[in-house]
């Protein structure tokens, strides 16, 4: 049972006992309290530091100013070269002098994870990121690991799947032509859209209706387009 002390007042009357607390865990308390504190003003200055931002400029590598004079890029994504003016235009009609709040990944390791972010306007729940792959100007790709990859490859399939369907769709069209090209010079046939029936001259065209007419006349099928 620890010691109680007790205080006689200059006027009489009692003090209640105060107990006698050593010196190490009066240091444990004063540590303890501290590193609350601290946390506690690092939570709030954290929260309006991350929340009260403003897009100022759309960089040419797709990098967005902050009015916090930082310079962010978005993880997770990646936009081609022939898609980034497009990109720029749709990311400054919706960014530019907007509110907007980040979010960290900490899995990535320092300093990048304070870099390369996830970009939230105020009106919309979705990030910058997914609606960039949405919107099929970007990609899911990443020099490192993030918790959202899965999130992002899964609506880059679904996103992008339209456009894989057109593309199969064309290649069936192209596998049953209604002509055929062949080389006199090198007695190989073609389809019609083989990139050597393209550059092929055309004194050395010779266009076949049946696939079977050309090789019963000696013709080589196209080892590329077929």
């Amino acid at each position: 049972m620890a010691r109680q002390r007790f205080l006689v007042p200059p006027f009489g009357g009692s003090n209640p006992p105060i107990p006698d607390i050593s010196f190490g865990e009066l240091m444990k308390k004063i540590f303890f309290y501290t590193i609350s504190l601290i946390i506690i003003i690092f939570s709030i200055y954290y929260f309006f530091y991350n929340n009260n931002l403003i897009v100022t400029k759309i960089n040419n590598n797709l990098s967005i100013s902050l009015s916090n004079n930082k310079t962010i890029s978005l993880l997770g994504i990646y936009i081609p070269n022939e898609k980034k003016n497009n990109a720029k235009i749709f990311l400054e009609k919706l960014l530019m002098n907007k509110k907007v709040f980040i979010k960290y990944d900490y899995t990535i390791p320092y300093p990048f994870y304070d870099k390369y972010i996830y970009l939230y306007t105020v009106q919309n729940d979705t990030s910058i990121n997914e609606l960039l792959i949405k919107n099929k100007y970007a990609i899911c790709r990443s020099p490192f690991p993030f918790t959202k990859f899965y999130i992002f490859k899964n609506l880059e399939k679904k996103c992008h799947l339209s456009k894989k369907t057109k593309t199969k769709n064309k290649n069936i069209k192209l596998s049953n032509p209604q002509f055929y090209i062949a080389n006199k010079s090198s007695k190989t046939i073609h389809k019609p859209d083989c990139k050597f029936a393209k550059k092929m001259k055309n004194s050395n065209k010779v266009i076949f209706k049946n696939l079977q007419d050309a090789l019963k006349k000696g013709y080589k099928k196209c080892r590329i387009c077929f």
